[in-house]
């Protein structure tokens, strides 16, 4: 009996250990701009999970037709929450509309926090897991505006979920704004991008960017392959993609950009620097670009920007591919010195080229 009293007791005590040491899922209210004093209202309502005292936890809210989820590390949620009211420059605002681009996530945390090690600034991971249909364009900017120098936010591994855009008569519909396009900006670096059924459409970082993932996906009752597309607006006088450091790894099975068609709607030209930020050139490049669809009026650069070429960095690898009927046309590589160039696309490419400190060196099967 005694035995029995003592498990009953040690087994209480576990419970209770448990509810009060993890506080699940609970509704709090943050900042979404710098307005002063701070009210707590719907537009800033956030499902929150964590455990108190632990610098990790999580954030949560509905978003168009599907669900951002954000993961912070190196900051307990009673300092975030406390130090995000006090400070009126502080701000998360997420935005949810009709127009362009519908979802649209504002960071810029506090300089306050005490960060745990390793962390010298929080890191945020965010999630969005859509459903079929819609497929929102998606902004995210960590950019801090107030005048302290220096991020307040590291953004660690994004990922974007698409569903299916709509389909009917096995024909992919945009409604109006709702492409499916992903923009990053970052006054800090980014640690991944990983966008599933998407395009990427525009990524800025003044530090690193480790990987930027773009997957397609083929929808096999329609036959419609939508997504995996590294994108850009037509033309290439500035960066569509840049970071001021170096890139460490591209993958885009859908493409080095895309013509008009179905699945994707509308044109995309990427144009890629690292080692560039809007002004100024670094000795920065690219480890390896991989594109088992080949692409289509691509520029890849490393060490300069995308008007003068000054040949300050290397991109090393480079494997193509020729899926879904995909080559290599009309794109160029700018770097200094010559990149590996390997896969069977290489002998299939059309009017492109590795311009180097040496000169231009066609694409072909000799390369």
């Amino acid at each position: 009996m005694k035995k029995m009293l003592i498990l009953s007791l040690a087994a209480m005590a576990a419970i209770s250990l448990c509810a009060s040491a993890h506080a699940g899922w609970q509704l709090k209210y943050i900042r979404d701009s710098a307005a002063s004093p701070f009210v707590g209202t719907a537009a800033n309502a956030w499902f929150v999970n964590w455990v108190p005292g632990y610098p990790d936890f999580y954030m949560k809210k509905a978003a168009a037709n599907g669900t951002l989820t954000l993961h912070i590390k190196g900051v307990t949620f009673e300092q975030f929450s406390y130090y995000m009211e006090q400070d009126i420059s502080a701000l998360l605002k997420l935005t949810v509309g009709v127009a362009a681009p519908p979802i649209t996530l504002n960071v810029q945390l506090t300089d306050w926090f005490r960060t745990a090690l390793p962390f010298l600034t929080p890191q945020m991971d965010i999630t969005w897991s859509g459903r079929h249909g819609a497929q929102p364009n998606i902004t995210i900017a960590a950019v801090k505006t107030a005048s302290a120098p220096g991020p307040t936010v590291s953004l660690g591994n994004i990922n974007i979920y698409y569903g299916r855009p709509l389909i009917a008569a096995k024909i992919a519909t945009f409604p109006a704004n709702y492409f499916g396009e992903v923009t990053v900006t970052t006054d800090g670096g980014i640690k991944m991008l990983n966008v599933f059924g998407g395009i990427v459409r525009k990524v800025t970082a003044e530090s690193n960017i480790g990987a930027i993932y773009v997957r397609r996906v083929n929808h096999k009752a329609s036959g419609i392959i939508y997504g995996g597309i590294l994108g850009g607006v037509a033309g290439h006088a500035v960066a569509d993609i840049w970071a001021q450091g170096t890139i460490g790894y591209i993958f885009a099975n859908g493409g080095l950009g895309s013509a008009l068609r179905n699945g994707v709607p509308e044109v995309q030209e990427p144009t890629v620097c690292a080692g560039w930020d809007t002004a100024s050139s670094y000795p920065n490049g690219i480890a390896t670009i991989v594109a088992p669809s080949g692409g289509l009026n691509s520029l890849i650069c490393a060490g300069s920007g995308p008007v003068v070429f000054l040949y300050g960095g290397a991109i090393r690898t480079i494997l193509l591919g020729n899926q879904n009927g995909g080559v290599l046309n009309t794109c160029r590589f700018e770097a200094g010195p010559k990149p590996k160039i390997a896969g069977p696309g290489k002998a299939l490419a059309v009017a492109s080229s590795a311009e180097t400190n040496l000169g231009s060196i066609p694409i072909n099967a000799a390369y």
